[in-house]
């Protein structure tokens, strides 16, 4: 099934018609909203997927930022030439700011050595006037979301492999499809108006589709377990 077959579902069984555009195209129109919600909130409870895997970006020199929408946890950060690269090691953001005092951009560049999680949200609902914070100016752009930053900052292009715990594809087009969409959209739907219930505040409904949904994760858990493990012989002694 594909997103548009899922948006079907949770229309049908919320009710909510004024989510979509009209009843035949089912054009989104605040459906995939709830189920996009409902998506992430499965992707952290379902523990069974592997949802371990690798994030490849490149960082121009002086570039020291990368963007981290899609991932859960991450566990470890390489960088390097194309050549060659070598692990990083992890700094929490004060030992960070201890060890490069200067402003990013008057430090002296390299290749980078350490890596550590910034939280660099602004809550100014007014575009900030120019300046200088310890990890970025900040002139005309609000940042939403957490960073990874690695230093020294590069003095030349650098390949950076990011190992960890990611979202599945976020659900956005029609014809998208997941995991969830291609083996359990049943549950995506579940998920959808779990969250619809949420936002309105009938905490019954939310505890009703939270019940049923976890019991769905145990038995796909249970076969998983048994997918993973039959082929082993009973050990002998």
């Amino acid at each position: 099934m594909t997103l548009l077959d899922v948006r079907k579902e949770f229309i049908k069984h919320s009710g909510r018609f004024d989510l979509v555009v009209d009843l035949t195209t089912h054009a989104d129109n605040g459906a995939d909203f709830f189920i996009q919600a409902g998506q992430r909130w499965l992707d952290r409870k379902a523990k069974f997927l592997d949802q371990d895997g690798k994030m490849y970006r490149t960082l121009e020199a002086g570039d020291y930022r990368i963007n981290l929408q899609t991932a859960r946890v991450v566990k470890s950060v390489a960088a390097g030439t194309a050549d060659s690269k070598k692990f990083l090691t992890y700094l929490d953001p004060i030992r960070l700011r201890k060890r490069f005092p200067k402003p990013f951009g008057a430090m002296t560049q390299g290749m980078p050595i350490y890596w550590t999680l910034a939280n660099l949200k602004e809550v100014e609902p007014i575009t900030p006037v120019g300046g200088m914070d310890e990890y970025r100016e900040t002139e005309d752009e609000h940042l939403t979301y957490d960073t990874m930053l690695i230093l020294p900052v590069p003095d030349q292009p650098v390949h950076v492999t990011i190992w960890g715990e990611f979202y599945l594809g976020k659900l956005s087009q029609d014809e998208d499809t997941n995991f969830w969409t291609e083996n359990e959209p049943g549950i995506l739907a579940k998920a959808g108006l779990r969250e619809l219930e949420a936002f309105y505040r009938n905490y019954s409904g939310v505890n009703d589709w939270t019940n049923s949904i976890l019991q769905d994760l145990i038995e796909i858990e249970f076969d998983y377990v048994e997918n993973a493990y039959h082929h082993y012989d009973q050990m002998e002694g």
